[in-house]
């Protein structure tokens, strides 16, 4: 009989769960960290697809955790309720998925969409494999819950090309927040049981956050049609090679073209804010934004850039100013005026 083998009284459980996890944690802390690291990455791959300035706040990968040893064993008691005797542990651990877990946390629900994509992407081309899925956005459960679920095997550095079962939870913000307001994890835990009324204020609360969240996510496309800048077009009037926005532009039916109305002149700006996307500059008692495609634009490069490397706060340059019904906007002239 091996160390895991055999049969056990259920009223041993507890010390069993203890030898499990004092045998386990270390495997399972490195295949979280393993797994986050990989997450991160498809994040950004992502994020990049588009070909614009990565923005990683609009998806951000959660530090994950291991199930703490008293929610495993309440689990594993509800499994194993009415029995005599208690199977071979080790067995449990790939019963019971959410061993080791960790929330990806999206801004918009295309952002959502956008990470699920290159998540099943790179199925298999790391120490991620996709073992199972469960799409919660469309097939909405009774609850209002919503969410992209999928088990992930992970490898393992260092054991022997082992791999442990990670749970991957996907979400918008709005999402998250729905199971912190309407206290979920009490509810799905059995702590407290659900009645009536919180049934259907939760439901009702998932559904207005979804609603909210589509209104998001068009802003957000609003937004990035936007910051392209209306003289970065092509003759098709989307900005040169961002096919990201082409796709939007068809899909939505809104044109980005050129407004023949808009007006240039060339003026000295001064910066007074700069990030990754791009940089909001003042003249006189006005203030436009300067987009990342610009700078690549005069630094003649294709590759994703972050605008705050070249601008910050307090620089002095000249660009050009073009206004049309979309905004203000500021395009450096000088290549010398950028920080190098």
């Amino acid at each position: 009989m091996d160390r895991w083998g055999g049969v056990a009284a259920v009223s041993d459980l507890t010390s069993r769960v203890e030898e499990l996890y004092a045998a386990r944690a270390g495997i399972w802390e490195r295949a979280k960290h393993t797994a986050c690291e990989a997450l991160r990455d498809i994040a950004v791959a992502a994020l990049a697809s588009g070909g614009r300035t990565v923005d990683t706040k609009r998806i951000s990968i959660d530090p994950g955790r291991v199930k703490d040893k008293s929610r495993f064993e309440q689990k594993l008691r509800r499994k194993v309720a009415g029995a005599e005797d208690l199977p071979d542990l080790a067995a449990y651990e790939s019963e019971i998925t959410d061993v080791v877990g960790v929330s990806v946390i999206c801004k918009t629900r295309s952002d959502v969409e956008l990470f699920v994509s290159s998540l099943k992407d790179s199925n298999g081309a790391g120490s991620l494999r996709i073992k199972d899925e469960s799409d919660w956005r469309e097939k909405v459960k009774p609850s209002g819950y919503r969410a992209y679920h999928a088990l992930l095997d992970v490898s393992v550095p260092g054991a022997s090309h082992e791999t442990v079962v990670v749970e991957v939870q996907v979400k918008t913000m709005l999402e998250k927040s729905w199971g912190e307001l309407t206290h979920e994890t009490l509810y799905q835990t059995g702590v407290l049981r659900s009645d009536a009324f919180h049934d259907q204020v939760g439901r009702a609360m998932a559904d207005m956050l979804d609603a909210v969240d589509r209104l998001a996510d068009s802003l957000a496309q609003a937004f990035d049609r936007k910051t392209i800048g209306p003289a970065d077009t092509d003759s098709g009037g989307v900005a040169a090679g961002d096919e990201a926005a082409r796709e939007v532009a068809a899909e939505s039916g809104i044109s980005l073209a050129l407004s023949a109305t808009a007006h240039t002149h060339v003026e000295t700006v001064d910066v007074v804010y700069s990030s990754q996307n791009y940089a909001l500059a003042t003249f006189g008692d006005r203030r436009g934004l300067i987009p990342a495609s610009r700078i690549r634009s005069l630094l003649g490069v294709t590759e994703l850039i972050d605008v705050d490397e070249y601008l910050q706060k307090g620089d002095r340059l000249t660009a050009e100013v073009v206004e049309d019904k979309n905004g203000l906007y500021l395009y450096p002239t000088v290549r010398e005026e950028l920080r190098q």
